[in-house]
């Protein structure tokens, strides 16, 4: 933990990096480039186009049912990039709590009835993601690219008899998984690493 997240990047002195957050409150939709540095979000927050990097950013979202801290998603349009570095995606909650099938980060939409993501990618880079059901959901996803690289993973909520899974991929094609570290703890009902 001390190499991923906010705290790893302060432990590693990375440029633009802040230990003060700005907070930010309610739901947030981006749809233009642009770097977002230093922000703790407290709603929902949806990517439907441009090019948008998170750096340094804090997630504390608890979200319903089959929804998400992060989203990337414009009902089958093209979506752009998301790009997160050094980000940390946190609850708050454990256990069996929570709500069904809830992702730190989203990529598409749930559900086989609804448009696929495509022309579409996301990086995650030194990333924290945990206490969601699934940390991070790839669903109806045409990637261009998209990578998964030196994150932390894990303990995900079983809440509302949810199945934990650290990465969830349905439907999906072109996801990178480099050098992470997925930590899950099957006495909490926890399905597998990567389902």
């Amino acid at each position: 933990t001390a190499n991923v997240g906010r705290s790893g990047a302060a432990t590693a002195t990375v440029a633009n990096y802040s230990a003060t957050l700005t907070t930010v409150s309610g739901d947030q939709t981006y749809s233009t480039t642009q770097t977002i540095r230093n922000k703790q979000f407290t709603g929902k927050v949806l990517v439907t186009g441009g090019t948008v990097t998170f750096e340094f950013c804090s997630f504390t979202y608890q979200p319903p049912d089959a929804s998400a801290q992060l989203q990337q998603y414009n009902g089958g349009a093209s979506t752009g990039t998301v790009i997160c570095n050094w980000c940390d995606f946190d609850t708050g909650l454990s256990g069996t709590q929570g709500n069904f099938e809830t992702c730190c980060a989203q990529f598409g939409e749930r559900g086989s009835a609804n448009p696929a993501t495509s022309g579409a990618s996301f990086t995650l880079y030194r990333c924290r993601l945990q206490h969601c059901g699934n940390a991070i959901g790839v669903h109806q996803y045409l990637s261009s690219g998209s990578t998964v690289t030196e994150c932390l993973i894990g303990d995900s909520t079983s809440g509302a008899s949810t199945h934990p899974d650290g990465m969830e991929i349905y439907s999906s094609d072109n996801i990178t998984v480099l050098r992470c570290r997925l930590e899950l703890d099957t006495s909490n009902g926890c399905q597998s690493c990567i389902n």
